[in-house]
């Protein structure tokens, strides 16, 4: 991975070690457009899941990866087109 700790891509190595391996890096990415927030854009390292059994654990990787991004819907009715499942906790009573 190229980048540097001091790059808004930032990476960074541990010089002791002699090696160029990478030690740290972003896990997210955003750009947000405060003229219009349905233009902005997000990436995880990993997906939309942080579990690492679902199908969306490492969906964003790719993307990340070659600097990618997903749009951000900003609306609700953005939201609900971009939506696939919809899962609703009820607390026990």
């Amino acid at each position: 991975m190229a980048g540097s700790a001091s790059l808004v891509d930032a990476t960074s190595y541990r010089a002791s070690k002699d090696t160029f391996t990478v030690a740290w890096l972003l896990s997210m990415r955003m750009i947000v457009d405060l003229a219009a927030f349905g233009q902005s854009r997000f990436v995880n390292t990993t997906g939309q899941s942080g579990h690492p059994y679902s199908s969306h654990y490492a969906d964003m990787t790719p993307l990340w990866q070659h600097i990618r991004y997903y749009s951000l819907p900003w609306t609700k009715e953005d939201v609900l087109k971009s939506t696939k499942a919809h899962l609703q906790l009820r607390p026990a009573l």
